[in-house]
């Protein structure tokens, strides 16, 4: 009875979230949120060293102060994620954005290619969520490690075709190769958990002496 009354909730939560999602077409943005600073755009701390973004979701062209302001935005979050809780969404994405960071040198560049770079990552990587369009959260942490798999093998081809050295460039090319193939067993994963395996079951039909029809499954064996 508490499942039922559980996926009751979370089915109307759902429905309330795509009605509210019929109403209006916008887009998502994030921002990165720095102290007070509370306008739609990615911004950067100008020190040496700055420390790893938090990004907040928020509606482009939208106030926050609008009525049903926060409804809205919960709805296309979940839409875009998959999942029924917005916060679950926002912390997946953040740590995704934040492993992403970790391949780059994203900490050692100059404020505004740092910024230039942070806007690039984070708008490359919520168009891959809404191409892998995740249907609940196992989907979403498997899209989610997808995608840092792909921007970590793309550094290690690249980091190939740069190097000069053969031994420095076989390391590269090693690494790439075994991150793609890491990419494709979690991409297999996805798919077996999208399209479980099919079992198809050939019934026949027998009718005995007194007219009775009896339905059993069809057995083939191999002969000799």
């Amino acid at each position: 009875m508490a499942q039922q009354a559980t996926k009751k909730k979370s089915n109307s939560k759902i429905e309330t979230q795509s009605s509210l999602l019929s109403k209006e077409k916008i887009a998502l943005v994030y921002k990165y949120d720095k102290k007070s600073n509370t306008d739609n755009k990615l911004e950067l701390s100008t020190e040496a060293r700055p420390e790893k973004p938090h990004l907040a979701f928020c509606i482009k062209g939208k106030s926050a102060k609008e009525k049903g302001y926060n409804n809205l935005l919960s709805a296309m979050i979940c839409n875009i994620f998959g999942v029924t809780e917005p916060n679950v969404a926002s912390s997946i994405f953040n740590d995704c954005v934040n492993a992403i960071l970790d391949t780059t040198s994203f900490l050692n560049m100059p404020p505004e290619q740092a910024k230039r770079g942070l806007e690039r990552i984070v708008t490359d990587t919520l168009s891959l969520f809404k191409e892998f369009c995740p249907r609940d959260v196992f989907e979403l942490m498997m899209v989610s490690k997808l995608i840092i798999l792909h921007f970590m093998s793309n550094k290690e081809f690249i980091s190939s075709s740069l190097a000069s050295c053969l031994e420095t460039r076989g390391m590269h090319q090693s690494r790439a190769i075994k991150l793609s193939r890491l990419w494709l067993e979690f991409k297999e994963k996805l798919d077996k958990h999208r399209k479980p395996d099919q079992q198809i079951t050939v019934e026949h039909v027998h009718i005995n002496n007194s007219g009775q029809a009896i339905i059993g499954s069809q057995l083939h064996a191999g002969g000799g």
